[in-house]
């Protein structure tokens, strides 16, 4: 027989089941290792492909239904799957969290959350229930609340380090790059030669502008991973800040060899070869890239500021004036003007090397 807490938990979230309007919103976020966007304990992550059943009758049968359903990006039929589920079995608490997860998809997030106290009513050391509900918390704002939740998921599975990855990208989220840093470090701890971890890091110590320890994450994972190309645009980026024009040219080049975008791989080391005053390397890099891409905008820039240094203002007012004309991208447009702008006072010496954008 169902207890009563379960029964008042079932109607607490089984009241019925809303029409879903709003579709799933692709998630890339930060960047390429934000774990506080995926899925939590569920089949919609496409680790593998669920199988619709013949025959959706039974307890398992709505369960993987919804599965299927929420594959599909069919919410509202999962939801409805997964609550008749519910109604055969609600003392399950994985069945909770599957709709829990749909709630979330949907932006549902009340009802996620009511799913997720269901399942920890059932299951108090459900770790999974405690990370979801932590990240709808953080979704609706109640940052303390989502906080509590990711710690006490590592205090039941502390040698797990996706559960630090999530708690530091909610440190990130809300400031706090010191406590971020230390999580990071126990997931290298944990996950040796972790790519990801001295990634993440390293984003952290950039955050608090301490790049040589910045640089010292990045490289640790380009080693661990040295074709993984954005390593190298990352630590491309904190050489430049630190004023390391050359090692800023060779991890350009590291880019370039990779092959994952020559056009922006060349502009951005043009970019490193004019701060270097290599502006013969430079010029050569830009017009590799320009009889590919005439109108690339960061490299019709960087060719314009090459030419007003070098003298030659009809040429590098001719570039502006093809950014303004044909470049659809407001930043690369107003920097265009403001560019001209320098020309007409003559300042061009109040020009600097174009970043971007």
């Amino acid at each position: 027989m169902v207890g009563m807490s379960e029964r008042r938990c079932f109607l607490l979230v089984s009241l019925g089941v809303v029409v879903i309007l709003a579709a799933a919103v692709w998630r890339a976020a930060f960047h390429p290792f934000d774990h506080e966007n995926e899925p939590v304990g569920i089949t919609m992550t496409g680790t593998r492909t669920v199988v619709p059943p013949e025959n959706p009758s039974s307890l398992e049968g709505y369960i993987e239904l919804g599965q299927s359903e929420a594959a599909r990006l069919r919410y509202a039929e999962a939801i409805t799957a997964l609550t008749k589920a519910i109604e055969l079995d609600p003392g399950r608490s994985d069945t909770y969290l599957e709709r829990a997860n749909v709630y979330r998809e949907t932006g549902t997030l009340d009802r996620a959350v009511a799913d997720c106290n269901c399942a920890l009513q059932l299951d108090l050391d459900n770790v999974q229930a405690l990370t979801l509900r932590g990240k709808v918390r953080s979704a609706t704002g109640d940052q303390d609340g989502a906080l509590a939740d990711f710690s006490d998921a590592i205090e039941l599975a502390p040698d797990d380090p996706s559960l630090y990855r999530i708690r530091a990208t909610h440190y990130r989220r809300i400031g706090d790059h010191s406590a971020a840093i230390d999580d990071l470090t126990r997931v290298i701890e944990l996950d040796h030669d972790s790519g990801p971890g001295y990634y993440l890091r390293g984003g952290e110590h950039v955050l608090l502008e301490d790049y040589p320890a910045a640089a010292a994450d990045f490289r640790e994972a380009a080693a661990a991973d040295p074709d993984h190309c954005w390593y190298h645009v990352r630590l491309a980026e904190v050489y430049t800040l630190m004023g390391e024009h050359s090692d800023a040219i060779d991890e350009w080049t590291e880019f370039i060899a990779l092959g994952a975008n020559e056009t922006f791989g060349r502009t951005q080391r043009a970019c490193a070869l004019c701060r270097a005053e290599r502006y013969d390397e430079a010029d050569r890099d830009i017009q590799l890239t320009l009889a590919e891409a005439p109108n690339y905008a960061p490299a019709l820039l960087l060719h314009a500021w090459l030419a007003a240094h070098r003298g030659q203002e009809d040429q590098a007012r001719a570039d502006l004036t093809r950014i303004t004309t044909t470049c659809t991208d407001e930043p690369y447009g107003n920097a265009a003007r403001e560019a001209t702008a320098l020309l007409d006072a003559q300042k061009v010496d109040q020009w600097e090397v174009p970043a971007d954008k």
